[in-house]
């Protein structure tokens, strides 16, 4: 189920998720919360680019590829319920962002904030 706009040019397999394993093995707590009150770079971006960012949202549950307007496209899973006292979210992606700084990444950041706007992209209670 595609909620996202595919940018023109780009072939949908080119951005497929390689590895559901890698990104389940590597999720954890995501702290959406306290990127927020942090104000950090990632929340911002995130934040700004939620509404225009292509979300193909795949068949794994979770599992979907984040391109935002600026940027590569990432494989990032996410689901709701799944967290711990860091906030609701548990996941992972697969950009530099994600695996090299504390706190969510900005596709992270702009799933959880579409999933305010639209419903069930984000899987709950998994």
């Amino acid at each position: 189920m595609s909620t996202g706009v595919i940018p023109e040019g780009t072939d949908p397999e080119e951005i497929e998720v390689k590895s559901v394993e890698w990104l389940a093995r590597n999720a954890g707590p995501v702290d959406i919360a306290g990127a927020r009150e942090r104000e950090t770079e990632a929340w911002e971006r995130g934040k700004q680019n939620a509404s225009d960012a292509a979300v193909d949202v795949r068949q794994d549950v979770g599992a979907a590829v984040v391109r935002l307007p600026d940027g590569d496209p990432h494989a990032t899973l996410l689901v709701e319920g799944a967290g711990s006292d860091n906030g609701p979210f548990a996941g992972a992606c697969d950009c530099k962002g994600y695996q090299y700084h504390d706190g969510p990444c900005a596709h992270l950041v702009t799933r959880a904030v579409r999933s305010i706007l639209r419903p069930g992209e984000v899987p709950e209670d998994v």
